[in-house]
Formats: C-alpha cells, structure tokens, sequence
C-alpha cells in the first residue's frame, strides 16, 4: 500500500514539472475572430506610425503604461522578442497610456526608456484606438496580429517569453508556409 502511494506521488511530480517545463504552443483562434484594429498615432519620436507600416509583418502590440509593475516587468520579454525574431518577420509595437498631459506622458516614457532600453516603436495611444482594443482597460494587453492586419490572439497581463513566444511562433510558420498555387481552369 505505501509503495503504491509513493508510486502515484511520483507520478503526479513526473506529470507535474512535464506540464510545467514542455514547450507551450498556443492554439490560435482562426483569423476574424476579434473585431477590425487599426491604428496612427505619433511615437515619443515625433514621427507618425500605423499599423499599415508593418504591412505583411506579425506584429505584437503591446499596450502599456509606465505607471504599471507589470508592464515594466514585461518590456525585457518584447526586447528579447524583438532581436530574436526580426529576421523572420516580427515587429513589436509598444502603445502606452499615461495618466495626465501628452507632455507629461512623454517624459514619464523617456524616464523609463532612459533605465530600461527598447528597440522597438513607442506611441502615445489615444482614445480611438483604444477602444479597438478587446479587454482595453486592463494592463498590460498584448495583441498578436497576422501578416494579414487581424488580431489573431490577445493576453492580459504579465507573461513569460516563453508565453509570448509560443503564441508568436505559430503566427511567423504560419505566415512563412509556402502558399498553394490555384488550379489552372
């Protein structure tokens, strides 16, 4: 009886840390399943961006403020995402919301970026886009779009890379599988 129980102890420990180290790899819902999102806004370069400037990329919008821990904890993951999947076709957008003035937003952003690099756009969100944004109102929301313009996945709050990436990955193969030719008529 007690090496039985031990064996299903064991068991459930095996089970346990292979459900928490596999590699995740996230299911998406079929394009269309969120409504249309678009964007322009100004970046804290002073330069216009829209989502059109990523036209056939996958790009992660990740909608953020300075004012919010995880969001801050979450930058690094978007930085190292950025460098490692460039080549293949991802792009991350930051959209930050601030509380109080553009200009006060825009020295809270160069506050922050002066302490923790980007590599990636940062703009000033406004209210228009943000109400494209499903779930808007809860921080950080990240946005996974296809090389096709429509939001494919979202998360809410902190995420590991690993996450991030596992939702990522399937967009880039995805996007990067060759496309059946139409049969001749």
């Amino acid at each position: 009886m007690r090496s039985a129980l031990l064996f299903l102890l064991l068991l459930l420990v095996a089970v346990a840390a292979y459900l928490a180290f596999a590699p995740k790899r996230a299911v998406l819902p079929p394009a269309g399943t969120y409504g249309p999102f678009d964007f322009t806004l100004v970046s804290t370069e002073g330069e216009t961006v829209s989502l059109d400037d990523f036209a056939g990329q996958v790009v992660i919008v990740d909608v953020w403020g300075t004012w919010c821990t995880p969001c801050r904890m979450g930058i690094p993951h978007f930085v190292e995402l950025q460098d490692e999947y460039r080549e293949e076709g991802l792009r991350i957008v930051g959209i930050n919301y601030e509380m109080g003035t553009p200009d006060e937003a825009l020295a809270a952003i160069e506050k922050f970026t002066s302490e923790v690099p980007v590599n990636y756009p940062l703009l000033i969100g406004d209210d228009a886009t943000g109400a494209q944004i499903p779930g808007f109102g809860t921080f950080p929301n990240v946005l996974f779009i296809d090389r096709q313009g429509k939001i494919r996945h979202t998360l809410v709050g902190l995420h590991s890379k690993e996450e991030l990436e596992a939702v990522a990955k399937p967009l880039l193969e995805e996007a990067s599988q060759p496309t059946q030719p139409l049969p001749q008529s």
